[in-house]
């Protein structure tokens, strides 16, 4: 029987359809494949393990007859190894799931892993397995620390520290990658600190940012989170100081015992410390002369470890971002180059040309609170050495061609770092971690070139105590009271011209005419006593100028509250505060 022309073609079309289907169909049953990627992130803190999962839930569906593809990312960002292992939950027959990767295993202080797993579900059914890992801190994972889950996106912080503001700054979000302990590399950050992490003051990590220009800002804010930043495309470092109130210490200026600030950060813009500050220039008494006059305005009068006073270099402002690390040559704030000096009019200058301003010194004393805080070095376990105190310092710039970034040497005979002028620059990426012996007894004081940071980590602030110090902001006025400055952004302090007066009541250092915030007066101690944080060098003298902080020329000086008064037109290094 012969088929005329439109069977054929109906022929052919159902042909066709058959094939298709078939096609489909085995295609349905071996080859589809779901690529979601699922991140899981594991986070430590205060003995439990946070797991999080991207799509808010730490169940995972796979489809009848198909595969998925897991990505599940191990981010350790203590200063601590973990033992590892990924378990499912939830497989049923047909259900089977493989890697190429270790799912058990060690996860190093300050590491990422990322681990694929495939599961392929054979059956027709949809099915829904539960992803767990458990951390443990010896090799018996029968002891594990404990795990929980989050059903929501959370932020990586829980210190109630104010989100860093980086709109319209060309400022990128950056986190630290190690791969080696004296090797890594910064990349782009998630800017909701959800799913890598960007910053974690309870753990030291303090949000960091990089400047860049346009061009290079456009490039990278439209790559996806963990893209490489590279170093030759940055203009600056800058780290993020949240608001904060902070408990008084040392109200009655006589003792000198050493101290950590007790911080609690505030939100938004809100002022919520009893006590307020004016200043009172030249001010005085029969005994002292000071710089302000401050009021408690809930317990009429200021109480030790009980009044409270947010921190004056916020103002208005939820935080602000100080470059990383000094003022390098071609105006760069990066690590490993030379530090560049100048008088506070061409600091100042510079400054304008990055909608900035030079650092004052109440936003040097910020820091300074911060990183002798749980949230800063002083508070990091890393360099709890039982038997010696000096590691919790921060350890001096103390290299010899004067470098950005560079930490003290140390020295494996004498157990310490040196404290004089060193031929060698210990680079602030370097995590080589020391052990400190004493008694037959190993006692951790933690990283060669972090340490070196407000943090202990390499997400502190660098070089605030080095050989040369550093200029602030502020200035000590003469007799007269009067000032004439370009600066919007400065303080003053009263001129010490009645320390006749104060000698004779045995506080040769008048205490009284440094202001609350500035860390001088809230960290007291004898003149030219080394303490656990600092050389307690102290204005002594009655002459007028700007202030230096963090080194005065001496290297033994080279401390976080070594501060001396020098003429105006005096040159040395400098940072920068955004605007």
């Amino acid at each position: 029987m012969k088929l005329n022309f439109k069977e054929k073609y109906l022929i052919i079309l159902v042909a066709i359809c058959f094939i298709v289907v078939g096609f489909y169909y085995s295609y349905a049953i071996f080859v589809t494949k779901q690529l979601q990627e699922n991140v899981v992130s594991i986070k430590v803190d205060s003995n439990r393990v946070i797991l999080k999962v991207d799509n808010g839930d730490n169940l995972v569906t796979v489809n009848g007859n198909s595969q998925k593809e897991l990505k599940v990312s191990l981010n350790n960002i203590q200063n601590t190894k973990y033992n590892y292992l990924v378990l499912v939950k939830g497989l049923v027959s047909g259900v089977k799931v493989s890697s190429n990767d270790e799912v058990k295993g060690e996860i190093n202080e300050l590491e990422k892993k990322e681990l694929t797993i495939l599961v392929n579900n054979t059956t027709k059914e949809n099915v829904s397995l539960e992803f767990i890992v458990e951390v443990s801190t010896t090799d018996n994972l029968d002891k594990k620390i404990g795990y929980s889950y989050i059903n929501k996106i959370e932020s990586f912080d829980h210190s109630n520290a104010n989100k860093p503001e980086i709109d319209g700054l060309n400022l990128l979000p950056v986190s630290y990658m190690k791969t080696s302990d004296t090797e890594g590399y910064w990349y782009k950050a998630d800017v909701n600190n959800q799913k890598n992490i960007w910053y974690s003051y309870e753990n030291g990590i303090w949000a960091n940012a990089v400047l860049l220009s346009d061009s290079d800002y456009s490039k990278y804010k439209n790559s996806v989170d963990g893209t490489e930043i590279e170093i030759g495309d940055i203009l600056g470092f800058y780290v993020w100081i949240p608001r904060f109130k902070y408990y008084i210490v040392n109200n009655s200026n006589y003792t000198n015992y050493e101290r950590i600030s007790n911080i609690v950060f505030e939100e938004s813009n809100n002022s919520t410390g009893t006590l307020t500050c004016e200043d009172r220039i030249s001010n005085q008494d029969d005994k002292h002369v000071y710089s302000e006059v401050c009021t408690d305005n809930v317990y009429n009068h200021i109480y030790d470890n009980l009044s409270t006073y947010t921190h004056p270099a916020f103002k208005d402002k939820t935080g602000f971002w100080v470059s990383k690390f000094l003022i390098g040559e071609g105006e760069k704030v990066l690590p490993n180059v030379n530090i560049l000096k100048k008088n506070i009019t061409d600091a100042n200058e510079i400054s304008s040309k990055y909608n900035s301003h030079v650092l004052t010194n109440m936003e040097y004393g910020a820091i300074v609170l911060l990183s002798n805080s749980t949230y800063g070095k002083t508070g990091n376990s890393m360099y709890s050495d039982k038997d010696s105190t000096t590691f919790t310092r921060i350890y001096a710039n103390t290299y010899l061609h004067e470098v950005t970034g560079c930490s003290s040497e140390y020295n494996i005979y004498s157990k310490s770092f040196i404290t004089t002028t060193t031929t060698k620059c210990i680079e602030y990426n370097n995590l080589t971690n020391y052990t400190h012996i004493s008694n037959s007894v190993n006692y951790p004081i933690g990283y060669a070139g972090a340490g070196a940071s407000s943090t202990g980590t390499v997400y502190g602030v660098y070089d605030l105590a080095s050989i040369s110090g550093e200029l602030v902001a502020a200035f000590v006025l003469d007799e007269t009271g009067l000032l004439e400055t370009e600066l919007n952004y400065y303080d003053v302090y009263s001129n010490n011209e009645y320390i006749g007066k104060i000698a004779s009541s045995g506080n040769i250092h008048n205490l009284y005419r440094y202001k609350l915030g500035d860390g001088i007066r809230e960290h007291y101690r004898s003149f030219n006593e080394k303490g656990m944080w600092h050389s307690g060098m102290l204005l002594q003298n009655a002459k007028s100028g700007i202030l230096v902080r963090g080194g005065n020329g001496d290297v033994n000086n080279a401390s976080i509250y070594t501060t001396s008064i020098e003429e105006i037109d005096y040159q040395a290094p400098f940072r920068l505060v955004l605007n």
